[in-house]
């Protein structure tokens, strides 16, 4: 005999569904759903890390036009509402990246060397993490111009 589902039911059940897929933003893109980012802060969280969501997040990433961003040195990060699941990635990489001080200390060089060593490791999680392509076409965009910026920096002697 098959058990018989009430309305209460299908109704968690759809709302656990829900809670579990990706929602396109305004814009269109798609927003991280909830168990991934818990899945993706989770380390970060354990190591003491600090994630601002909310108002205050949407503003001070207002300011960089960005969805998400990681405070160097101060082991907190800003994380938008309605972040994607390559925003969220890329800044618990940077996290880790600060943790380890890979490239050595942080000055512009350092900077950009993380930035494409972040893009790079985009790339290769786009299918693990079902990073959707306009995404994937949005990273390798931001490698190409990170590289850019390395190489002039290199050839014009360290100016900036």
């Amino acid at each position: 005999m098959r058990p018989t589902l009430n309305n209460d039911k299908i109704n968690n059940m759809n709302e656990n569904m829900e809670f579990m897929r990706r929602r396109k933003g305004a814009d269109g893109h798609e927003i991280i759903d909830k168990p991934t980012y818990n899945k993706l802060t989770k380390d970060f969280i354990k190591a003491g890390g600090i994630i601002i969501r909310g108002e205050e997040a949407a503003q001070h990433l207002k300011m960089s036009g960005a969805y998400a961003s990681y405070m160097t040195g101060a082991n907190i990060a800003f994380i938008a509402d309605n972040a994607t699941v390559s925003d969220v990635l890329e800044e618990m990489y940077h996290a880790k990246q600060d943790r380890t001080n890979m490239f050595g200390k942080l000055n512009y060089e350092v900077l950009l060397k993380r930035e494409i060593d972040a893009q790079k490791y985009l790339i290769s999680v786009a299918d693990k993490y079902k990073i959707p392509s306009e995404e994937i076409e949005i990273t390798k965009q931001n490698l190409e111009h990170y590289k850019e910026l390395l190489i002039k920096w290199e050839v014009e002697g360290n100016v900036y």
